[in-house]
């Protein structure tokens, strides 16, 4: 699961283009499988709370298995939606996240910690760069989402 930037030019006149810390535009959420293209993808105001999307995308699949993301998608919530679609989520818990804390735990979360305690998690959490490679792609070959910049320099 992942989300990318689609930035619109300065002079874009896109009324529906919304402003964010990088400027107008969008983003792009998208639930990535092992195929070309994503499994399911909504395109949001960039500001879109990263977790809400990921329930709604979460509510669109089933399946079985691992989905990897990065902390951006740590929240109970999530990890709910993903153990009701099938699946294990497996995003970065921090340094300092121990499962703890007072109120609602989601199981699936707790079940998570506990692979990333044993470092089994790690070892899993790393096959992510799949999904980054993809988007990385999605801006780098004819016909895709050009002139959409992969890095912050200027050409």
């Amino acid at each position: 699961m992942w989300g990318k930037p689609l930035p619109v030019g300065k002079c874009s006149k896109d009324p529906d283009a919304q402003p964010s810390q990088h400027g107008r535009g969008y983003k792009l959420h998208a639930l990535w499988g092992t195929k070309y293209m994503p499994d399911v993808w909504e395109v949001t105001a960039p500001r879109e709370n990263e977790s809400a999307v990921a329930v709604r995308l979460l509510a669109q699949v089933r399946g079985t298995g691992f989905l990897y993301a990065d902390g951006s998608y740590e929240d109970n919530r999530v990890y709910d939606a993903a153990g009701a679609s099938g699946y294990l989520l497996l995003a970065n818990p921090g340094t300092q996240v121990t499962g703890g804390a007072h109120g609602y735990q989601s199981p699936y979360r707790l079940r998570a910690l506990r692979l990333f305690t044993d470092g089994f998690g790690w070892k899993l959490y790393r096959r992510r760069t799949h999904i980054a490679r993809a988007f990385g792609n999605m801006g780098a070959f004819g016909g895709g989402l050009a002139p959409l910049p992969n890095s912050t320099a200027l050409v």
